[in-house]
């Protein structure tokens, strides 16, 4: 189930957010600053909006209380090019399908498929520590998808 709002689209899977794609219209509807992911995920996502002249003090970030996730979170921000996402549910079920475009980010921790529509650079930021080419991805099997 897909919910449009404004420049955010939510994907679910039953209840749960899987994934959020951020549209790079939303820096142009903020006028401060705004955390997109829910607030029990392992990543939090959103702009940080401040004037010029802010400070934020120096600090670090504590801990967070360890959470059970049957997956990582990846995050595809699309610098150039154009890619389409599918996106899957635990049990291999379509959710949903998304083009991103320059500007566009996507926050995720549900099964994927990206098929690069042009010849793209994305940058991608996944939860470490990173296991190695062969351990990096677990291979699915999906609903056909159209």
């Amino acid at each position: 189930m897909t919910e449009i709002s404004g420049s955010l689209e939510y994907y679910r899977d039953g209840e749960n957010v899987v994934a959020i794609v951020i549209r790079r219209e939303v820096q142009g509807k903020l006028s401060e600053s705004k955390v997109f992911t829910p607030p029990d995920w392992k990543m939090q996502v959103g702009f940080s909006i401040h004037r010029s002249g802010h400070t934020v003090k120096p600090h670090v970030h504590s801990p967070a209380q360890p959470v059970k996730w049957d997956a990582r979170f990846e995050v595809l921000h699309v610098l150039k090019g154009k890619v389409r996402i599918h996106l899957y549910g635990k049990s291999g079920r379509r959710l949903g399908c998304t083009i991103l475009e320059p500007g566009d980010t996507i926050v995720m921790w549900c099964g994927h498929r990206v098929d690069f529509l042009e010849d793209s650079i994305l940058l991608e930021v996944k939860e470490g520590p990173y296991p190695g080419p062969d351990l990096d991805k677990i291979w699915i099997s999906v609903e056909k998808d159209q």
